[in-house]
């Protein structure tokens, strides 16, 4: 039996759009990214908070699609980012998943939420360029919810987040 993700992107408190896939583990899970603050207008940073909800194999994904939100420009002039969020062996990564997408954006990653996620040592950022950081965290171990605050990381750049 096939069981489907869904990614729901939110603004704001209101569904904007809502992507089903195929859970290849054939468990339920959900990634949602949350618009944490509305742009004044286009240049202005917008800040994403992203929860996953694991699946029983530790494992979830889901994408994200900004542009500037107001042009075709997306269609005519390839400026958007899609990114594709996949959590697997403790390991949160950003990948773009259309390299065809070039868009300038000042919006970056503000908080990760995992569901289901166990207590980690540390918690470690990759950067496209190597560079490393260690992440400050929480977890709620009545709830198993871990909160990575302030990864900082720009929503058009490639990263990993490890759980270690």
């Amino acid at each position: 039996m096939t069981k489907f993700q869904t990614a729901v992107l939110v603004h704001l408190g209101e569904m904007i759009r809502q992507v089903s896939f195929t859970d290849p583990g054939a468990h339920s899970s959900n990634i949602q990214v949350v618009k944490h603050s509305d742009a004044a207008s286009s240049a202005a940073a917008i800040l994403y908070v992203i929860f996953f909800h694991l699946a029983l194999q530790n494992y979830a994904e889901g994408d994200l699609f900004e542009d500037d939100g107001h042009t075709f420009n997306f269609e005519k002039k390839n400026a958007y980012i899609h990114k594709k969020y996949i959590f697997s062996n403790n390991s949160l990564s950003s990948r773009s998943a259309d390299v065809n997408g070039q868009f300038a954006t000042a919006s970056w990653i503000e908080r990760v939420v995992i569901m289901g996620a166990a207590r980690p040592t540390s918690v470690h950022l990759t950067n496209a360029d190597g560079s490393k950081l260690t992440l400050d965290f929480e977890h709620n171990a009545e709830t198993s919810v871990l909160t990575i605050r302030k990864p900082a990381v720009n929503t058009a750049t490639d990263w990993t987040i490890s759980l270690l």
